[in-house]
């Protein structure tokens, strides 16, 4: 018997561990980085290029070992086999290859989003380089022409040139850097440099002479020199330390406890004695309400948060979900509070094609209504042959009402004598409408005017594009059992 309690303790350890490891080797990849850079006068050169790619295939493969250490702790448990065997076993090798190609409710599968962070991680660095250019170049006109102005002045005009242009060099000094600073850190240092330059040309108006406004000069491209470096440095290290490393955790901690939620039901889906799995939240998990405590509530008739085989959700809910999945050989007596019909029929899309079974999608696709699909008590979805069985009767009903001369005769009667060729590819046209109006309901601000207001949107998602695939389905049916008139 599986202790499960302790099994997702020891889960919870392994994304831990390899966090730390994804912490520390970042660390020292931005170290290699700036050594490189500053080496190269902050150019993104060949050698950096190499430091960068280095890093980023090696946090991939990293990705890809935590992944099979978090499918075999769970293998490795229910097997009662080693870790190192569990590692190399058919099971977690399947589940493996599954969690970089299976997509999530975004659109986006595992190596998709790893080749985005990757793209995400160079393109920032470029970015930030090119914004220390841009920075050095606004600085170095502020200087120049602070020595100007002062080169041209002779005597006690020094002061007054001071002490009329002192405020808008140290403004534009200040606005230069904005592109740079993204932390408080960063804006603190620049805000030292920039008092320490008003400092010194604040001097000049006491002394004028030619060698104080020399030495000034000197000393206020010194200090903006260093300053423009110390800025992209913490610039750089932001975007792949802070912001980068933080997506890349993100990513680890979702599909490390995605994978292991996956072999727990893998583990456990072909035995007879279970019945379900129970949906249970973390102890981290936080105290506002959002969709898992639907799931920990949710009722199927097993009682409070047990969906059945056929139902239990596949991936977790939502990044960083660190709640437990367990199988139940028992119904749990207290009953759960969220209504399975209520829940499956008002959730977005694609939430939906995530916790469908692929039986269910391949009803819907058929042109089965979801409310068909769902048990009359609401407890759950109807059989896999229960489903088969409501589209033949769909496809049956809607040809012999056009043949009859009730809803969509006027199709019947166009395409009745038309050639098998013909026919197939109305079909095949249909199908693709089809396709189209499921991508506009799953991505409906790819396909509608950016100012439609949210109840015209989900009048769209909600009504009427549902509508028109009914339509298509119906139409298909209908040229369907035309075909099948003509071959027999």
């Amino acid at each position: 018997m599986v202790d499960y309690s302790a099994l997702y303790q020891k889960i919870a350890q392994t994304i831990m561990a390899h966090e730390g490891k994804l912490s520390g080797d970042t660390q020292a990849f931005v170290k290699d980085l700036m050594a490189k850079l500053n080496a190269n006068g902050w150019q993104l050169d060949l050698d950096a290029e190499h430091a960068m790619t280095t890093y980023v295939n090696a946090m991939q493969d990293g990705i890809k070992v935590g992944i099979t250490q978090a499918l075999a702790t769970v293998v490795s448990a229910s097997t009662g086999s080693s870790l190192a065997h569990a590692m190399q076993s058919a099971a977690v090798l399947r589940l493996q290859k599954q969690a970089f190609t299976e997509r999530w409710p975004d659109g986006l599968s595992l190596s998709e989003r790893l080749w985005r962070w990757d793209k995400a991680t160079r393109d920032g660095v470029a970015v930030q380089l090119d914004a220390g250019i841009a920075q050095s170049q606004a600085n170095g006109k502020v200087v120049m022409a602070m020595q100007r102005a002062i080169e041209r002045a002779h005597g006690e005009q020094r002061f007054k040139i001071v002490s009329e242009h002192t405020a808008d060099w140290v403004e534009e000094l200040h606005q230069s850097a904005q592109a740079m600073i993204h932390n408080p850190a960063a804006k603190a240092e620049w805000q030292a440099v920039v008092a320490g330059v008003e400092t010194q040309i604040s001097e000049l108006a006491y002394t004028g002479s030619r060698h104080a406004a020399e030495r000034l000069l000197d000393q206020v491209k010194n200090a903006v020199k260093n300053g423009n470096e110390a800025l992209l440095d913490n610039a750089i290290k932001w975007w792949t330390y802070d912001k980068q490393l933080y997506h890349l955790k993100r990513i680890v901690r979702t599909e490390m406890a995605t994978a292991a939620h996956r072999a727990v039901i893998a583990s456990s889906i072909d035995d007879p004695d279970v019945i379900g799995f129970q949906w249970r939240l973390s102890g981290s998990h936080p105290s506002s309400s959002d969709i898992c405590d639907y799931y920990a509530n949710i009722e199927m008739g097993l009682g409070k948060g047990v969906f059945t085989k056929a139902s239990v959700p596949p991936h977790k809910a939502h990044p960083h979900c660190m709640c437990l999945i367990i199988p139940r050989a028992t119904p749990i007596k207290q009953k759960g509070s969220k209504d399975y019909a209520t829940f499956i029929q008002s959730t977005s899309p694609a939430r939906r094609d995530q916790l469908l079974p692929k039986w269910a999608k391949a009803a819907m696709d058929e042109g089965v209504p979801l409310t068909q699909l769902v048990r009359k008590d609401g407890l759950g979805l109807v059989s896999k042959a229960d489903s088969q069985s409501i589209i033949a009767a769909m496809k049956n009903t809607d040809y012999e009402a056009a043949k009859s001369g009730n809803r969509h005769k006027g199709l019947y009667q166009q395409w009745k004598g038309k050639r098998i060729p013909e026919i197939e590819k109305s079909i095949r046209s249909l199908h693709e409408q089809v396709k189209v109006h499921q991508d506009k309901i799953a991505n409906p601000l790819s396909y509608v005017n950016p100012d439609l207001s949210k109840s015209a949107l989900d009048a769209l998602v909600v009504s009427y594009w549902p509508k028109e695939i009914a339509n298509f389905e119906q139409q298909i049916n209908v040229l369907t059992g035309i075909l099948k008139e003509k071959k027999t």
